[in-house]
C-alpha cells in the first residue's frame, strides 16, 4: 500500500476551519499524484491544535458532524485523487465532542472512523473518550488507529497489533520533553510487536505550542524508514504487510507474550 504522510502547516486565525480544509485538501491532491491510496494527517489538523483553548475548555473549531458542509473542500479533492483521507477533526458527537479521525472516502463518503480513547490531561475539558481500538483494512493492508497519546500504551497498541500490519497514529507532538517521548514510543510500539508503525504529527507554533514535525514510517524492526522535516510537506511511503511476517519469526516478541503473570512474593512458592 502506498500511504501518504501529510504534515499540514498551522491553521490561519482568521477562518481556522476552512483554511485548514484547504491546505489538507492541496496535500490530498499531491499526495494523489504520488499514487498514494491512503491519505493520513495530525491530531485535529481540521481547525488546528489549539492548546490555548483546549486548556480553557472552549474550542469553537467542533464540527457539527461528517455532514458538516466546510470538508466540501475535503470530499472533492478525494474524488478527484480517487484516494481515502483520515483527517484529524473535533467532532460533535451524541455524549460531547469527540477528538476524532474522520475517513474521507473516494466518492466523497464521510464516516468518523475512530475516536481517541485515552484523552491527555486538559483534553478531558473539552473532549468525551471514544468508544473502543478500531482496525480498519485498506488496499490489502489491515490498519490499527490511534491518536497521539494513545501510542503511549503498550497493552493497547499490542491489542490492534495482533491483528494489524500497521499502527496509524495522528498526532500532535510538541517541542520539549514530548519530543523525548515522541522518539521512544514509536519506535517501541513497532519492535515489541513486529508492526509497521506510522505517525503523522503536527507542525508549526499553534496556540502557544510548537509542533516539530518530523512525521514518520517505522519497519517492524523499529527503523525509521522515512521522515519529514520540520515545516509543511507530504511524504509518499510504501507499506510492505509481508515485512511483519519476517520480523515477527526473527523477533517473537508478540508470540511469545503471556496472556497472564503472576506475581509472587520472593522466597514463595506459588500454591
Amino acid at each position: 500500500m502506498r500511504l501518504a504522510l501529510a504534515q499540514c502547516g498551522p491553521a490561519p486565525d482568521a477562518d481556522p476551519v476552512a483554511g485548514s480544509v484547504a491546505a489538507v485538501a492541496a496535500a490530498v491532491t499531491r499526495a494523489g499524484e504520488q499514487g498514494a491510496e491512503l491519505v493520513a494527517t495530525s491530531e485535529l489538523v481540521v481547525g488546528g491544535y489549539r492548546t490555548d483553548l483546549i486548556r480553557q475548555g472552549d474550542l469553537p473549531t467542533v464540527l457539527a458532524g461528517p455532514g458538516d458542509p466546510r470538508l466540501d473542500p475535503l470530499r472533492e479533492a478525494t474524488r478527484r485523487s480517487a484516494t481515502t483521507a483520515l483527517v484529524g477533526a473535533a467532532v460533535a458527537g451524541p455524549a460531547g465532542a469527540l477528538n476524532a479521525l474522520l475517513r474521507i472516502a473516494p466518492d466523497g463518503e464521510v464516516d468518523v472512523v475512530y475516536a481517541k480513547v485515552h484523552l491527555w490531561e486538559e483534553e478531558r475539558r473539552v473532549f468525551v473518550p471514544g468508544w473502543g481500538p478500531v482496525l480498519l483494512e485498506h488496499a490489502g493492508v489491515r490498519i490499527g488507529l490511534g491518536i497521539c497519546y494513545d501510542a503511549a500504551f503498550p497493552e493497547y497498541c499490542r491489542a490492534l497489533a495482533r491483528s494489524a500490519d500497521l499502527l496509524l497514529f495522528s498526532s500532535a507532538f510538541a517541542a520539549g520533553e514530548e519530543e523525548r517521548r515522541y522518539d521512544i514510543y514509536h519506535p517501541s510500539r513497532a519492535l515489541e510487536s513486529g508492526v509497521h508503525v506510522a505517525v503523522v504529527n503536527a507542525v508549526g507554533e499553534q496556540g502557544g505550542a510548537t509542533f516539530f514535525g518530523r512525521s514518520q514510517l517505522l519497519d517492524p524492526w523499529g527503523r525509521r524508514t522515512a521522515v519529514a522535516g520540520d515545516a509543511p510537506e507530504v511524504v509518499v511511503v510504501d507499506v510492505d504487510p509481508a515485512a511483519c511476517r519476517t520480523a515477527r519469526q526473527q523477533l517473537p516478541y508478540l508470540q511469545d507474550l503471556q496472556t497472564h503473570y503472576a506475581v509472587t512474593t520472593a522466597g514463595r512458592n506459588p500454591s
